[in-house]
């Protein structure tokens, strides 16, 4: 790669979620002249592998890179669980405010709550956070507005509430939406008066929003590290990894393409990070924690979804005053708990719902990290066929029990230990990488990277 300076730059780290080596090859095949095939022209594409143990998801595999230990050390296992952690196993961005050195997050998984420095120039916590807690301001605005979204079209997309619209020239007229995000939201919304399958492709506004208003806090700030995650690509890849990779399948030419455009927004993206790398002195590193392959088995199109919290207690008999719903992504549902007591009411009580032929259809996947309880729902056939759930032996209306079944497009692919890495900027940053002379790059090699090129000494559970 072509040294650009001698100075040393701060660092960019574009988090890609889930995207696999297989994509960026597919993606520069079709896009031979992408800013991704002109970085690649010039710099290495490492593979790299998580040692994760148990079933990958993003929230665990994000803070292995982050802490620089795997999730038998961390114990990250679910969104919105007590990060008390931290303390033992702080992520990047801690470490380096502690050492003086300024830094910038920008949606990394399990971020929340931000933290507060003078080394902090802004800090927006992911997509999942309990509250729009952020700063400076507009970023606070902008997340209010952004929790709202995620939260009303939850695993598939539903009518846009008019408040949000308001919210939304609300912020634009603050100037935290820029006019070309404004027309291309505009355009896809008007797309989905005309024809309902473009709400499959909504998610792809969220980077398109997202991104003006990071790279003004970048040029503003200038922190010398910083993040910005996105998932966009990785939510096409599971519903359309086939129309892309099996001949079989791609008939369906409108599924081919919203993968491929969800790389082209990554592809533009990248293309204004490598401008900025330019005129304000940043290296960029781009990576995924893992990566998706296609599914043995195409998951199912009905899910269950959790649509009252309020009615699930009511249905069992618990008190509503004692629990809170956070954010989760289907089909996981993440309670917070106000007592150690209501905790266990709770753990009991849902093992009182099965489905017409008795069978679990909550199903708790981890034991509770301090107050707040994960729970997966879990759709039978039963479900979906008699449309009612027994309560202790009881049937009753699904509705009545606040659940709902809704429709999503089968998974086609999901989630592996492989992922991807590549660079940009000085060549030093590319040979960091290169030198640890290993064809496949474990994801806890991420952060002391990091830390050393910015010297600062490593944390003893770090491995070099």
């Amino acid at each position: 790669m072509k040294k650009m300076s001698s100075e040393k730059k701060g660092i960019i780290l574009y988090e890609l979620n889930e995207v696999p080596r297989a994509l960026i090859e597919k993606y520069i095949q079709l896009r031979p002249k992408s800013t991704i095939a002109e970085i690649l022209n010039n710099s290495d594409l490492f593979d790299t592998f998580t040692n994760d143990i148990g079933e990958l998801h993003p929230w665990t595999t994000w803070p292995t890179i982050h802490r620089g230990v795997n999730n038998n050390l961390h114990n990250i296992q679910f969104i919105n669980q007590e990060l008390k952690i931290n303390d033992q196993y702080p992520p990047l961005w801690d470490i380096l405010q502690k050492n003086q050195i300024s830094v910038g997050v920008y949606g990394s998984l399990q971020s929340y709550p931000p933290i507060k420095s003078q080394f902090v120039k802004f800090f927006l916590p992911d997509t999942f956070s309990p509250d729009s807690e952020a700063f400076p301001d507009e970023l606070e605005a902008f997340q209010r507005f952004n929790l709202a979204i995620c939260k009303d079209n939850k695993a598939v997309a539903n009518p846009i509430k008019p408040i949000l619209y308001l919210d939304f020239l609300n912020l634009l007229a603050k100037n935290l939406i820029s006019l070309k995000s404004c027309f291309k939201t505009i355009n896809h919304i008007t797309s989905e008066i005309y024809s309902s399958k473009y709400k499959s492709r909504r998610s792809l506004l969220q980077p398109v929003l997202n991104f003006d208003l990071y790279i003004k806090q970048v040029v503003k700030y200038q922190p010398l590290f910083t993040t910005y995650f996105t998932n966009h690509v990785a939510g096409m890849m599971h519903r359309y990894w086939i129309y892309l990779f099996n001949e079989k399948s791609n008939k369906d030419v409108f599924k081919k393409d919203s993968l491929i455009k969800s790389m082209d927004i990554a592809d533009k993206q990248l293309k204004r990070l490598l401008q900025v790398s330019k005129s304000h002195n940043y290296n960029i590193i781009v990576t995924s924690s893992m990566g998706q392959k296609s599914r043995n088995a195409i998951s199912p199109e009905l899910d269950i979804c959790l649509s009252s919290l309020l009615k699930l207690c009511k249905s069992i008999c618990i008190n509503p005053i004692n629990y809170c719903e956070l954010p989760a992504m289907q089909p996981d549902i993440c309670i917070k708990c106000s007592t150690e007591e209501s905790l266990n009411d709770l753990r009991l009580n849902i093992r009182k719902i099965r489905d017409t032929k008795n069978n679990d259809i909550l199903v708790e996947r981890y034991e509770p990290i301090d107050l707040n309880l994960n729970i997966s729902t879990k759709m039978t056939s039963n479900v979906y066929q008699d449309q009612k759930i027994r309560v202790d032996g009881k049937e009753k209306e699904l509705e009545d029990i606040g659940f709902r079944i809704i429709n999503r497009d089968p998974g086609t692919a999901y989630h592996c230990p492989e992922g991807i890495l590549f660079t940009y900027g000085d060549e030093v940053i590319n040979d960091l990488f290169r030198n640890l002379n290993d064809p496949i790059i474990d994801t806890t090699k991420v952060a002391p990277i990091i830390l050393k090129y910015f010297g600062v000494k490593l944390p003893p559970y770090m491995k070099s």
